[in-house]
C-alpha cells in the first residue's frame, strides 16, 4: 500500500509527528473557514492538540481504521489534508474527507488532493464505493465533489453530529471508473502523474 501519492504538483503523504507545528499553523489560519464543518479544529489549538491529532491519524493507519494524508506542495509546505475512513469492509465502501488551508482556497487544491485520495481508495484499498458527506451549507465542498464526478444521491437527515448538533448531509458517491481527472471521467488505472 502506498504512503506517498502525487500528481506532479501536489503530494499526499502519511502524517509525520514533525508535522505538528505546520498543522497548528494551518488550524490557526483556517479555523474560521473549516471549523464549522470539521470538529478537529476545536482540539488543534496548541502544540499538544496538533501532536494528538497526528498520533490519532497514525494509530488509525496502523490499525487499518483510516488512512490520513497530509497534502504538501513541491516546496513541502502543508496545504491541507484528507483521509479515507468509516469503512464498511463487507460492502467495500468508505468515506472521503478533505480540507485545505484558507490561503490555498480557490486554486483547485481540494479537488486535486481528493482525486488522489479517491484513486488510492479504488486502487490500493480495492473499495467499490466511496462516499462524501457534505453539509448543505458547505457549498465549496459540494463543488469539490461535483468536480470529482461524484453523483449527488440525496440529503440524509441528521446524518452528521457536528459540534454536538445533528445536521443534515448531502450524500455524494463515486464508483471505480468514474473519477474525473480533468474534464472527462476515466478509469482509475488510467491516471497519470
Amino acid at each position: 500500500m502506498r504512503t506517498l501519492l502525487t500528481d506532479g504538483r501536489l503530494t499526499l503523504r502519511r502524517w509525520r509527528r514533525d508535522d505538528a507545528r505546520a498543522l497548528l499553523n494551518l488550524a490557526q489560519e483556517s479555523a474560521a473557514e473549516i471549523g464549522p464543518w470539521m470538529m478537529w479544529t476545536d482540539a488543534v489549538t496548541d502544540q499538544a492538540g496538533a501532536e494528538q491529532f497526528i498520533a490519532d491519524r497514525l494509530t488509525q493507519w496502523d490499525n487499518g481504521d483510516g488512512y490520513g494524508f497530509v497534502a504538501v506542495d513541491v516546496e513541502g509546505r502543508l496545504l491541507g489534508g484528507g483521509a479515507l475512513g468509516h469503512f464498511n469492509r463487507q460492502h467495500r465502501l468508505g468515506n472521503v474527507g478533505y480540507f485545505v488551508r484558507t490561503g490555498e482556497r480557490g486554486r483547485g487544491r481540494a479537488v486535486a488532493l481528493s482525486r488522489l485520495l479517491v484513486l488510492f481508495g479504488f486502487e490500493d484499498l480495492r473499495l467499490q464505493r466511496l462516499e462524501i458527506l457534505v453539509e448543505p451549507a458547505n457549498l465549496a465542498s459540494q463543488r469539490v465533489a461535483e468536480k470529482l464526478g461524484a453523483v449527488r444521491e440525496g440529503t440524509l437527515r441528521h446524518r452528521l453530529l457536528i459540534h454536538g448538533e445533528p445536521r443534515d448531509a448531502i450524500m455524494f458517491s463515486l464508483l471505480p471508473g468514474t473519477v474525473r481527472l480533468d474534464s472527462a471521467a476515466v478509469a482509475p488505472g488510467e491516471a497519470s502523474g
